[in-house]
């Protein structure tokens, strides 16, 4: 199963939230802690096709956790890979189809 990561964005002018979750959120591998650095003075532009984007945001005590796309769980075996059977002993291997001359 993969486990989703998350993206938790402080506000720049929130440094003490920013060092609580920091030391909260250390253990947690899937967790990326970030601050702000979007400039608030130029109002964000609407984007009408953002509705699913902007749903999936939720804002709680000042930040906003954002879900990042899940990553594969390494306790799931990936399929073997195919190889290619080895050549008898003794026997060439052929490279290359054999080019008759007429």
């Amino acid at each position: 199963m993969d486990r989703t990561r998350y993206l938790v964005i402080v506000p720049r002018n929130a440094p003490e939230t920013f060092a609580y979750l920091s030391e909260s959120f250390r253990t947690l591998p899937d967790v990326e802690l970030v601050v702000d650095r979007r400039d608030r003075a130029v109002p964000p532009v609407p984007k009408s096709d953002d509705r699913r984007g902007r749903a999936r945001r939720v804002e709680a005590f000042g930040c906003t956790l954002v879900p990042r796309a899940p990553v594969p769980d390494p306790a799931v075996s990936l399929p073997p890979a195919r190889v290619a059977p080895a050549a008898a002993p003794g026997r060439p291997v052929r490279t290359r189809p054999a080019v008759r001359e007429a």
